[in-house]
Parts: structure tokens; C-alpha cells; sequence
């Protein structure tokens, strides 16, 4: 079962064989210019725009003692609420690691003092099947603005910008 939902949702549906295996703790950054322009960005190497998105960064945990401990707890009557209760807890337990995550990545898209990262203006909760890891993966979404400090979303390389 894939699914995504938000703490105001009905999570009371049972998760059957679809306990996730791995964890994706993710920020996507909405990130605005003086002009209000919207960054969006191309994941593919080559430029292709068949999908455009938010930048983001996540943390993925799978193999480490207290993701492993988290989500063995999940069996097939746990519920969606199960799952992001594990998620919320994983990421208060790891809130470090993910905030370096988040840093590194990017500083690796704008050079350090060019984004000015604000506040959590969303969050949203998923199960998807990885082919990746042919396992079920829980992701927690959380959305934060942010503002350009300079010309750095315009790069071509990295980013588009749309009127806000």
C-alpha cells in the first residue's frame, strides 16, 4: 500500500505487508528571491526538465540500531499513525544528523551566506515501495521557506525560476 497523509488525516488504516524497512527524513526548501520567484530544480544530469521540483535534502536511515529498533515495532496491524509516530521519534532522536544533512546539501547547491533558511511552513507523511531497496520506505516531509541573498538561483545548472 503507498500513502500519503498529513497529522490531520485518517491514519487508522492497517499497514498489512507494507511495514517500511527504511526511513527518508526530508526537508524540501521553498526558496524565493527579492522578486518572489520560486526556485525549482532539474534532478537530471543531463538537463532534461521532465521533472521539476523543490531542492531538498534527506536523511535516510535504515541500518543503524535505533531505526532498526523504531521500525521492528511495525508489524502488520500497526497503522499509519504507527508509522509517524516512528518517523516523528526517529527524527527527534536523530535531529542532529538531520540537520547536518541539511546543511551540507545545501551549501553544496548555494555557496554558504546566499540562503537564508526560515521557518517549517509545512509537513506531510508517506509510504512508498522503493525498487531501490524492494522494501517499503516511511517518509516524513517537512517544508521550509527560505530566501536567495543573491543572484545564485539563476544558475542554469541547477534551477528555474517561475513567477510567484
Amino acid at each position: 500500500m503507498d500513502a500519503v497523509w498529513t497529522k490531520d488525516d485518517d491514519t487508522t488504516k492497517a499497514l498489512g505487508d507494507s511495514a517500511p524497512r527504511r526511513v527518508a527524513l526530508t526537508c524540501a526548501f521553498v526558496v524565493t528571491n527579492d522578486d518572489d520567484d520560486v526556485l525549482l530544480v532539474d534532478p537530471h544530469a543531463d538537463g532534461s526538465w521532465k521533472q521539476w521540483m523543490l531542492p531538498y535534502s534527506s536523511l535516510i536511515l535504515d541500518s543503524d540500531p535505533i531505526t532498526k529498533k523504531a521500525l521492528s515495532a511495525l508489524d502488520t496491524e500497526s497503522t499509519l499513525l504507527d508509522v509517524q509516530k516512528a518517523l516523528d521519534a526517529l527524527l527527534a532522536d536523530k535531529r542532529d544528523e538531520y540537520q547536518q544533512a541539511l546543511n551540507d546539501h545545501i551549501n553544496n547547491v548555494f555557496p554558504r551566506g546566499t540562503l537564508e533558511l526560515g521557518d517549517a511552513i509545512g509537513l506531510n507523511y508517506s509510504l512508498k515501495f522503493s525498487k531501490t531497496s524492494d522494501s517499503y520506505t516511511g517518509y516524513r516531509f517537512e517544508y521550509r521557506s527560505a530566501r536567495s541573498i543573491g543572484a545564485t538561483t539563476e544558475a542554469p545548472s541547477f534551477g528555474y525560476l517561475c513567477r510567484g
